[in-house]
């Protein structure tokens, strides 16, 4: 039953997560682009294509909760 319960703590928390940060992002992207100064001019900001941005996302999202999957849910309790 624990197990479950933090289960579902964990992807209600995964959902929050993704639904307010694009939200956050789009409104803080306008101040980045021009509060940026650089230089030297030896780093320039490369804009990539939306798609991108989500794939790596979901990917990280999904490496997180694989680990949280393996270090905290799949090992059973060492009984005494």
């Amino acid at each position: 039953m624990l197990k479950k319960k933090a289960l579902i703590v964990t992807l209600t928390s995964l959902v929050i997560i993704l639904v307010t940060i694009p939200s956050e992002a789009a409104s803080l992207d306008h101040h980045v682009h021009s509060s940026v100064q650089i230089p030297n001019h030896q780093f320039s900001q490369i804009d990539q294509p939306l798609g991108k941005k989500v794939a790596v996302t979901f990917s990280g999202l999904a490496i997180i909760c694989l680990e949280i999957w393996w270090f905290l849910l799949s090992k059973s309790k060492s009984q005494t």
